[in-house]
């Protein structure tokens, strides 16, 4: 069956055939995916005991876009580490809420409140859940009815996505774009324009100005162009099927070619205008994370292999779940025998995006978002792709997908969890105000951050020094913090801090995995110590649904632990 035919086959052995049940069914899952980016959404909040979101990157997100005033012009964020169009579009939602009394003005100074990192959100959430309706309508295009249905499904309950959706960060929103160009780009396949090319450009520059390196996608499309045009009396409903090797396509107009690359440059622009109004600025912010992706982050992903084995055994592994990510691969490796038109617009971003990613020294799980439709439209085409002599198989497949869809699922639910729970270290720092006496000495392993209980509003702020000041202006407590080394920073992991004897030492799995991991010498004397002479108390946040609790592994990726925090108090002997 073509794209383009009607969808009569069974799916799943149900017989779905009606628009008007397609509708539906795509409603039900983007209402589904909507409820679970929406569950929790408050979690991490500022509030009276912390004056930023336990999320570290939400803050200097927030803070660029209440720098620049869509509605009136300013567009200068002076912050380039990613694109700003999302910045832009949560400013112009500040902007309409406060219109409309929702938010009160933010004068000059003055600490973020709560309600503005959950408009953010909000935002994240609406171009999160849209992308759901996306997937549908490009899996539809490519391969059809019930493969655009069976995609939305991995697209609305896939974790990964689920779990960002609920950040103001810039990967769910570049995914929204990425997809909409994916999609305008299938248009293509069977119908070349101009104006088809233009708009296909335009969405991939906006992805890039919202992640820069989203802007691959545009290989996509440009890769249908390269591939060659149909002829004129070339079937439409037979032009997605056609391998690449097709004498029927061999025609290209260059024209298409710059438009589609001229788009994507104006698009970038329209969405990151940093180079033209603030040169200095993007060049300096664009290649510190540049330079950064080459040389590391401290100790993350040091001695974590190679990069695309990892994100493929660790990223896409915890983001997806084991019985999804095989699905989707075996889809890639169909995709990749069979080389159609719609295979070479889906791999034409998937390769070169993941061989990018995977060759960067930072490697945050958070990369691989934006190939996840992609990753679930394959998934899907394999498990839904008739055929017609192997009714066996056909039946096989069904059976795989239900199963495949329910440990997504229940997958999905459980990593949703925790963002309805306490966190752990609200949780810690309660049971210390509670437990520890008044000016009991408390010791710090490194300088207290967000991943730390905060027992200061402060612990939250981007600058060290900032928290190291606050952790010794504390009222209730006595810090005792890491020595400074002669270059004036603080020094990590030192016994100096336990050699004062404090009275409780607190230390979260966020700051300790890496040390552990790589077995450093001073962290591992560090805990020897700590073992001999103290006790421990542990706060933490688990992955559950229906009562089952997820057994958390010894090593997590880095920004999956901020929703699974692990905060050990240990308590002197």
């Amino acid at each position: 069956m073509t794209p383009s035919s009607p969808a009569k086959r069974p799916l799943f052995g149900l017989s779905i055939g009606a628009p008007s049940t397609w509708t539906w069914g795509v409603l039900i899952i983007t209402l589904i995916g909507f409820l679970l980016r929406v569950y929790g959404l408050r979690w991490g909040l500022p509030n009276a005991h912390r004056y930023f979101s336990y999320h570290p990157d939400e803050g200097l997100n927030l803070a660029a876009a209440i720098r620049a005033d869509t509605l009136h012009g300013h567009l200068d964020t002076h912050f380039y580490h990613y694109g700003t169009l999302y910045f832009y579009i949560v400013s112009f939602a500040l902007s309409i809420a406060r219109g409309w009394g929702f938010l009160h003005h933010l004068p000059a100074g003055m600490v973020i409140p709560a309600s503005y990192y959950l408009t953010a959100r909000w935002v994240t959430v609406i171009m999160g859940t849209a992308t759901i309706a996306l997937v549908y309508g490009l899996g539809r295009r490519l391969y059809g009815e019930m493969t655009g249905l069976l995609a939305a499904a991995g697209a609305a309950i896939t974790p990964l996505a689920v779990v960002h959706s609920h950040f103001a960060t810039v990967d769910v929103p570049a995914t929204f774009f990425v997809v909409a160009a994916l999609y305008s780009g299938a248009g293509l396949i069977h119908k070349p324009t101009n104006k088809g090319y233009l708009k296909c450009g335009l969405l991939a520059g906006l992805a890039g100005a919202t992640k820069y390196n989203a802007a691959l996608v545009v290989l996509g499309p440009a890769l249908v162009w390269l591939a060659g045009t149909p002829d004129e009396d070339q079937s439409p409903a037979t032009d997605h099927a056609q391998p690449i090797h097709s004498k029927s396509y061999r025609k290209r107009n260059y024209a298409h070619l710059l438009a589609l690359l001229g788009a994507v440059l104006g698009g970038f622009l329209i969405g990151c205008p940093g180079p033209l109004i603030n040169w200095y600025g993007f060049y300096r912010d664009f290649t510190y994370e540049l330079t950064k992706s080459q040389q590391g982050m401290g100790l993350l992903f040091v001695k974590t292999g190679n990069g695309w084995w990892y994100h493929f055994v660790v990223s896409l592994r915890y983001g997806m779940g084991i019985p999804l990510l095989l699905v989707c691969t075996a889809g890639v490796g169909m995709a990749l025998v069979r080389r159609t038109r719609a295979d070479l617009l889906l791999l034409g971003f998937l390769i070169p995006y993941y061989g990018v990613i995977g060759w960067a020294q930072v490697r945050f799980m958070r990369y691989v978002i934006p190939i996840l439709p992609v990753l679930v439209i394959l998934g899907a085409r394999l498990l839904t792709e008739p055929f017609p002599k192997m009714p066996r198989l056909n039946r096989i497949l069904q059976a795989i997908g239900v199963l495949v869809v329910l440990h997504a699922g229940f997958l999905c639910v459980a990593m949703d969890h925790p963002f309805g729970v306490p966190d752990a270290r609200g949780a810690a720092a309660r049971w210390l105000e509670k437990n520890a006496p008044p000016g009991a000495t408390v010791g710090f392993a490194t300088t207290p951050w967000y991943y730390s209980p905060p027992l200061s509003p402060w612990f939250g702020a981007p600058p060290w020094p900032v928290r190291r000041e606050a952790a010794q202006e504390m009222s209730r407590f006595q810090a005792v913090l890491p020595p400074l080394d002669q270059n004036g920073y603080p020094t990590e992991w030192n016994l100096a801090v336990l050699d004062q004897n404090p009275q409780y030492v607190i230390v979260s799995n966020l700051e300790s995995e890496d040390p552990k991991r790589l077995k450093l010498p001073d962290a591992m004397a560090f805990y020897r110590r700590l073992h001999r002479d103290y006790r421990p108390v542990v706060f933490a946040c688990v992955p559950e649904a229906m009562g089952l609790r997820l057994k958390v592994p010894a090593y997590l990726p880095n920004d999956l632990l901020y929703i699974l925090p692990k905060i050990t108090i240990y308590v002197r002997r």
